[in-house]
C-alpha cells in the first residue's frame, strides 16, 4: 500500500459537539477534514457529498 489517506467526516446538521470535535481532530491531524451540512439531509446525501468532496480534493 504505502499511501496515506485523508479522513473526511460529515456533520449532517447535528446539534451536539460534532463540528467542534471535527475541528479539534483537524487541528491535531491535518489529514482529517470536515464537511458540514446546515441541517440533516439524510444518510444518502451525506455519502454523496462526501464522495463529491473526495473527488474534488483529489484533482
Amino acid at each position: 500500500m504505502g499511501q496515506r489517506a485523508d479522513i473526511l467526516i460529515v456533520d449532517d446538521g447535528s446539534t451536539d459537539r460534532t463540528w467542534e470535535i471535527i475541528n479539534q481532530l483537524h487541528q491535531a491531524h491535518s489529514r482529517v477534514r470536515g464537511l458540514r451540512f446546515s441541517r440533516n439531509f439524510g444518510h444518502q446525501s451525506a455519502l454523496i457529498a462526501a464522495w463529491q468532496r473526495r473527488l474534488k480534493l483529489r484533482t
